[in-house]
């Protein structure tokens, strides 16, 4: 017992650490993983304080398996109809203050959302490990009358039915005491599942909860056949499935044995033989599974059955005789004081067993470390991306054909505002040279010069898609670039433009590079009525006031050369702001994926923690590994 109170003491260690660190694991991305090793090893813990002790009933279709069941309970608890699968959903049954049964149902949620944390939860509440269940898990209550019992364990047609974890069926404690050797007396809950058989026809589990994920939790599990229905490969290959995954649990092999032919006045040798080479058989399947002896008990539940609940008037025989030939009671009293002798020894090397598993088959810090790894090297990636994205001899190409280019809306989501192959044409009606340049400047202004057009720009240019759906822009935030830059006044400044305590000069990457763009288009604005002009000089020259067409022409030409001269400029004031980003970005890269990938991340502060559970889990594992 000294052991067991200091291996106590080392999970009482590790929760305490958990919970000093319960803010910060709240806030990590790993705050799943984090809080399940936290229940886990919880749970471990109270199980070894509990006395409860679980005990479930293994079989097939037609082996008695409900009878069993009920006639252990001394109660009604489920419904029993030959040759059909009449437990369809997992129930425990469990003394308590009345008869009663108590549904747990997930609220909100389908089936197919409810996982291993909803049904510990549960399991752990049924067994008062924990006294509170979380909002999502609500809790019904029914009387226990055998409708009811027929409706919720085998009706696929009961309301949100695929929402139910699990059934638990309490006997009045009262009724029990009428019973000296009812297991339900001795803190002792029984599990209930859906035959194996009925799970191979489909018909055995409603909403995929056959309820085997309860077998992880048992001490002893009954291994239940009969005359008629023997271990079969069903039932022997799920049993090796389950031994695998718990090599600890107990195991006792009932024979359920059939009276073939009652109405002759002795048992013939023919049947005792059957029901000898059934057991021979079940034991030789079992040992080869575990490799181990089995305790193996033989009782016959249908008179047991019939001793219990038929009149003396339906017997051809007293209750008494009936009851003695069934082998029920002696059964009960040898599986009762079996479990008393062995109970607390056979339960705690249960918790050490599921303690062991635990330390050696948890492979949570190599899980999350590689994600760790994966994570850090997406940082990294995601940054060179950005990175390269202002690459100008990367970038320019791409550029410069949009810029050209009409809008394509399955090539790229954001118009950039330019078109500068874009014809425009000039109305016939102007017969004047005047009419002619202030029609020609509109409509250059309209194409080109507009606010709008810049705004456009801008959102192309920070929209762009480089990464697994995400922009420029959305890296920069991501990142939380702080673009410093020489701003000329009358002296050279060095301006942080996210963190200059000159609010006139606070501001982001992307208002600096608006701010240069509206700059250059505004410089483009007084040049156009210079630049879109007939000069007196070529007016005569080439007879204008004669020759619109001609006029025109040259208005065209003038256009193209100020356009193109426009573009050529714009393209060299992107890149020279181009490359003075991905320099910037070039020679802070450690200082951006610091906050990232740093000795101050969540990502090093998680390695940090792995390392500290684990300095726990192996003076723990010292521990489990001594007892």
């Amino acid at each position: 017992m000294a052991k067991i109170e200091i291996i106590k003491k080392e999970l009482v260690s590790i929760e305490n650490f958990f919970e000093s660190k319960k803010d910060e694991i709240s806030s990590s991305m790993y705050s799943k993983e984090l809080n399940k090793i936290f229940k886990d090893l919880t749970r471990i813990r109270k199980e070894i304080d509990s006395e409860t002790y679980f005990i479930s009933i293994i079989g097939g279709i037609k082996t008695g398996k409900s009878t069993l069941i009920n006639l252990l309970c001394h109660k009604n608890v489920s419904t029993t109809r030959a040759g059909v699968e009449t437990t369809k959903r997992p129930v425990i049954v469990s003394s308590g203050e009345e008869d009663k049964i108590i549904i747990f149902k997930k609220e909100e949620l389908s089936s197919l959302d409810i996982d291993d944390n909803d049904r510990n939860l549960v399991i752990d509440y049924v067994k008062g490990l924990d006294t509170s269940l979380p909002d999502s898990i609500k809790i019904i209550n029914k009387d226990l009358v055998e409708e009811e019992v027929s409706n919720l364990l085998t009706n696929d047609n009961e309301p949100d039915s695929d929402k139910i974890i699990l059934i638990n069926i309490t006997v009045d404690k009262n009724h029990l005491y009428n019973y000296d050797n009812c297991l339900l007396r001795n803190k002792i809950m029984f599990i209930d599942t859906p035959g194996l058989d009925g799970l191979e026809s489909s018909v055995g589990g409603i909403g995929n909860n056959n309820g085997h994920w309860l077998l992880n939790r048992v001490d002893l599990s009954i291994i239940l056949q009969s005359t008629v229905s023997p271990i079969n490969n069903s039932l022997d290959i799920y049993l090796k499935k389950l031994h695998e995954q718990q090599t600890n649990i107990n195991y006792m092999l009932v024979h359920n044995k059939f009276s073939l032919k009652n109405w002759l006045k002795d048992i013939s040798p023919f049947e005792n033989e059957i029901n000898k080479n059934s057991i021979k058989k079940a034991l030789e399947t079992l040992s080869k599974i575990a490799k181990k002896k089995y305790i193996w008990k033989e009782v016959d539940l249908a008179k047991a059955e019939d001793a219990y609940e038929k009149s003396d008037i339906d017997l051809k025989t007293s209750k008494k005789e009936l009851l003695l030939e069934s082998n029920f009671e002696i059964f009960e009293e040898e599986i009762s004081n079996l479990i008393k002798k062995d109970k607390q020894q056979s339960h705690i090397n249960k918790c050490f067993h599921d303690l062991k598993n635990f330390i050696h088959n948890n492979e949570f810090k190599s899980i999350i470390l590689d994600d760790l790894q994966e994570k850090e090297n997406q940082y990294k990636k995601k940054y060179k991306i950005l990175k390269d994205s202002f690459d100008w001899e990367k970038a320019k190409k791409q550029i410069e054909k949009d810029l050209n280019s009409p809008w394509d809306q399955s090539k790229q989501k954001f118009d950039d505002g330019f078109n500068f192959d874009e014809q425009i044409d000039i109305s016939d009606e102007n017969n004047s040279k005047e009419s002619l340049i202030k029609e020609f400047r509109q409509k250059i202004r309209n194409s080109f010069l507009l606010p709008t057009n810049q705004t456009n720009l801008l959102t192309y240019l920070f929209k762009r898609e480089i990464f697994n759906n995400e922009t420029v822009e959305s890296l920069i935030e991501e990142f939380e670039i702080e673009y410093e830059i020489i701003k000329e006044k009358s002296i050279l400044e060095k301006v942080n433009f996210f963190n200059s305590s000159n609010e006139n000069l606070k501001c982001s990457f992307q208002k600096y590079l608006r701010d240069e763009i509206d700059i250059f288009f505004s410089k483009k604005e007084s040049e156009l009525n210079s630049k879109i002009d007939l000069e007196i000089y070529v007016a005569k020259t080439k007879f204008l006031k004669d020759d619109i067409n001609q006029a025109k022409n040259i208005l065209k030409t003038k256009r193209k050369n100020f356009l193109s001269q426009m573009k050529n400029e714009l393209m060299i004031l992107l890149c020279g702001i181009f490359r003075d980003f991905y320099a910037y970005l070039d020679k802070n890269e450690k200082a951006f994926l610091e906050k990232f990938i740093g000795e101050k991340s969540e990502l090093n502060s998680t390695r940090e923690f792995l390392n500290e559970i684990e300095t726990y889990l192996n003076k723990l594992k010292q521990q489990v590994e001594l007892s």
